[in-house]
């Protein structure tokens, strides 16, 4: 998979944003540097506009004695991308760890170091995918949307903020996104479905690593990160973010890997 076109939470013409910019503080911008002299409210929002008239929202930040703007980079996409980064790596590692061992010899400095980078890194590929999906789907939560939890004896409701915070990703993906967008990716038990439940166990087990009395403690982590379905799985995950909104994850033109 090619890596994926960079996007942010505000981009679009001034046509397409003007209802946003209209709201804004007009900045005085060359290159994305603002002029000194303008004031601006902490948390308002400011943008830089390209040659092309595209536009970029972003907020104001003073970094060295020059104000900034930064253009907010989409979560869900930096947490896609993060993982995605990592693959390479991934592969490359455990190829030189297998080339490095064997029952006859022993193994060396290189190889240990091969171990080292090959866990972190699939344990930051684990992390990341999924962490974009909960980015992802905390997103399409509108802020007057309600989530009713009716049970026998009582009806909780939920809004958008508690909904974020205090539901689980099960409830998120099979319950309340479909009743927000009016369909459901889990309809049917399907080979994605299964390698995305596989990846949201995995991340628990690396978040909430459990210890015991066996000095083989870990050897169900290092096990199941050998033998992850990592290409798959990543592919899975953008399938389903482009189920719900099509086209949200692109590969970039640019014709390179990352």
């Amino acid at each position: 998979m090619k890596h994926i076109k960079k996007k942010f939470l505000i981009q679009g013409t001034k046509e397409e944003l003007k209802p946003i910019l209209d709201k804004c503080t007009l900045i005085d911008v060359t290159n994305g540097i603002a002029s000194n002299k303008t004031k601006q409210k902490k948390g308002s929002l400011a943008y830089i506009s390209t040659e092309t008239g595209f536009v970029y929202g972003g907020f104001l930040y003073n970094l060295k004695g020059k104000n900034l703007i930064f253009p907010i980079p989409d979560p869900t996409l930096i947490y896609f991308h993060n993982a995605q980064i990592t693959l390479k790596t991934i592969d490359e590692n455990l190829n030189n760890l297998i080339n490095k061992s064997d029952l006859n010899g022993t193994l060396k400095e290189p190889g240990m170091n091969d171990l080292f980078s090959f866990y972190g890194f699939s344990s930051i590929f684990i992390i990341m995918l999924f962490t974009s999906i909960e980015a992802f789907l905390n997103s399409q939560i509108p802020n007057d949307y309600v989530y009713k939890n009716k049970q026998s004896s009582k009806t909780e409701l939920y809004d958008w903020l508690q909904i974020q915070k205090h539901i689980d990703f099960s409830t998120k993906i099979k319950k309340i996104l479909p009743e927000i967008t009016g369909k459901s990716y889990f309809t049917k038990s399907t080979i994605n479905n299964e390698l995305i439940l596989n990846l949201k166990e995995f991340r628990d087990d690396i978040i909430h690593t459990k210890n015991d009395s066996s000095p083989l403690i870990y050897h169900k982590l290092i096990d199941k990160a050998i033998k992850f379905k990592y290409d798959k799985t990543i592919e899975a995950v953008a399938h389903f973010i482009n189920y719900y909104k099509p086209n949200y994850i692109e590969v970039c033109n640019c014709g390179k890997n990352f």
